[in-house]
């Protein structure tokens, strides 16, 4: 089907857009020329729609567009569309499209990916991020299996030439009018949501036991960065340092290992990171550590982290911590610490003896508000410049930590 003039009139004064993206060059593509009124020679494919190519367009006004013409039908789906891999450009992202004019299932077995890894993105222009669906855990950020008619979505090729197929048996009737549509997910999965400056940004990691601590093409997802300079973005890091949206682990990293999470905005405020699908862990405690502040929460217990930000901040800003919560000791008071505020001073000691570690200051939310080291035999006191309230003085050891309420008035 050519790209009639009812897509993109070159004869019109209004500034309308046609594009393909071109993964060998990394580039999108003009339907339009270096003027208005021409065709872009390099544009290609004979200035046709291809089925299979996704496309991007843009108008300067809400239009409705017509397909005239027999419906898409085919049903092995073969040659399928190819999609390629250009090292240092491209690097495998392909836009491709469903060509039918009905729903497409990406989670069916009937489409056959070689060369392919398995997840889907989609780009939401109402927040200027991605949305992610990976067939092992489920769509985030409210992406769906189900592709909607004549919808454009990313893939990533993980060789130089892979290709997709879809034939009739992957068409659908569900997700026809519903284009980002939640998934159920799976045990041992954590979603986190970063939410400030009026901008929602989301990551996810989850635990499997034929998982790697690397990327894996069949359960993760590349992060895939916003255009827009002020978007917040949450991602979590592999061990090969590609930058995850989805991020799926051996199971044995819940019995004592550590995700680092990144953060980056290209504004200053406050933020909060929102942990959500706590429940689906069996015995498992998650803690979130910033490594700016210093400070430790539990998000088993407070799932939601406050926290300020500058556009200039360093990336590398969180770590979270999994261990198996059978195995944690429990904060104790059974005259293990003796604590005393008095005149903006605390004073902290045990009778324990042979016991070195931290005296650690928190709020109430699990916020770090001072620490100071104790050693053994000794008694600790450091200023406390805080609003009056109950605070939480703990003494960290190796093996156990001691904790006492005190009252600031």
């Amino acid at each position: 089907m050519a790209i009639a003039p009812d897509f993109i009139d070159l004869s019109s004064g209004l500034i309308t857009d046609f594009y393909k993206w071109d993964e060998p060059s990394n580039l999108w593509l003009n339907y339009r020329g270096a003027t208005y009124n021409s065709q872009n020679p390099t544009f290609g494919d004979g200035y046709n729609f291809v089925p299979g190519k996704g496309y991007m367009v843009a108008y300067p006004e809400l239009v409705t567009k017509n397909f005239i013409g027999v419906p898409n039908t085919n049903p092995t789906g073969e040659p399928g569309f190819v999609c390629t891999k250009t090292a240092t450009t491209g690097n495998g992202w392909n836009l491709i499209g469903n060509p039918y004019p009905s729903s497409i299932d990406w989670a069916s077995s009937n489409i056959i990916k070689t060369g392919m890894d398995a997840a889907l993105y989609y780009f939401d222009n109402a927040t200027a991020s991605y949305k992610y669906y990976a067939y092992f855990s489920g769509g985030l950020a409210g992406a769906s299996q189900y592709i909607a008619p004549m919808q454009g979505f990313m893939v990533h090729a993980s060789a130089a030439s892979g290709s997709v197929t879809i034939p009739n048996s992957a068409r659908t009737h569900l997700g026809q009018d519903v284009f980002y549509k939640s998934a159920e997910l799976v045990t041992n999965i954590l979603e986190l949501k970063v939410e400030g400056n009026n901008k929602t940004d989301y990551a996810r990691v989850c635990f499997y036991t034929q998982a790697t601590n690397n990327f894996d093409g069949e359960y993760d997802a590349y992060k895939l960065f916003s255009y827009s300079a002020s978007a917040a973005e949450l991602y979590s890091v592999a061990a090969d340092n590609t930058s995850l949206a989805i991020n799926t682990l051996p199971e044995t990293v819940m019995e004592g290992g550590t995700v680092p999470v990144s953060f980056k905005t290209g504004a200053t405020g406050n933020f909060t990171i929102t942990a959500d699908k706590l429940s689906t862990f069996a015995n498992t405690s998650i803690t979130l550590e910033d490594k700016t502040t210093a400070t430790f929460q539990k998000l088993n217990d407070n799932p939601a982290y406050t926290f300020f930000a500058t556009a200039n901040d360093v990336a590398d800003r969180f770590v979270l911590h999994f261990k198996n919560a059978t195995s944690i000791p429990e904060p104790t008071t059974d005259k293990g610490i003796t604590v005393s505020f008095i005149n903006g001073m605390v004073n902290a000691e045990t009778d324990l003896i042979g016991v070195n570690g931290d005296i650690r200051v928190t709020d109430m939310v699990g916020r770090t508000l001072a620490v100071s080291k104790y050693t053994s035999g000794n008694a600790t006191t450091f200023s406390l410049n805080v609003k009056p309230g109950v605070y939480i003085v703990g003494l960290y050891t190796a093996n156990r930590i001691y904790s006492q309420k005190v009252l600031v008035y």
